[in-house]
């Protein structure tokens, strides 16, 4: 696989935990949903709730993959969301894709992100998991696509 391709489908993993923040308080609830392009270029927000509300695209920083059987990938990288003000909140995730066997469709996804770092007002910790879903139509130039649905919990440190 190609290295976007497999950066893209790393985030097809991810499914929704409720990461407790760094007071152990259970944060806000947020939601993103991304139209992940597989494609070197930002990805758009389709719609957002809570504390990442403003966010409007996501770009994949760094990206890695590894057949671990042959019917999974682990995927695991970077991404960056680009918010109001262009303010940042930047996620590191891991996660693991399975095919189904007889084609290698992709079949169910399951990991999880994390904040690392953030400069959006609000926003210092948190995580949770990721859905991906390739029912979608890819735009000229793409290898395919991805709708994914970051949900979680971020909250301030304190």
């Amino acid at each position: 696989m190609k290295p976007l391709l497999l950066a893209a489908g790393a985030a097809l993993v991810l499914t929704t935990l409720s990461v407790p923040a760094a007071s152990g308080a259970p944060g806000v609830k947020t939601v993103v949903v991304v139209d992940t392009q597989l494609i070197d270029q930002p990805n758009q927000v389709l719609e957002a709730s809570g504390p990442l509300a403003s966010c409007t695209e996501v770009l994949d920083l760094e990206g890695s993959a590894e057949q671990i059987s042959p019917n999974r990938v682990l995927f695991s990288g970077v991404k960056e969301f680009t918010c109001e003000g262009g303010a940042t909140v930047t996620v590191s995730y891991e996660a693991a894709l399975n095919f189904v066997a007889a084609d290698k469709r992709p079949g169910r996804t399951s990991g999880t992100w994390t904040v690392i770092d953030s400069t959006l007002a609000g926003v210092e910790s948190g995580g949770g998991v990721l859905k991906g879903d390739a029912r979608c139509e890819p735009v000229a130039g793409a290898e395919g696509c991805i709708i994914d649905t970051f949900r979680g919990h971020v909250s301030r440190s304190s």
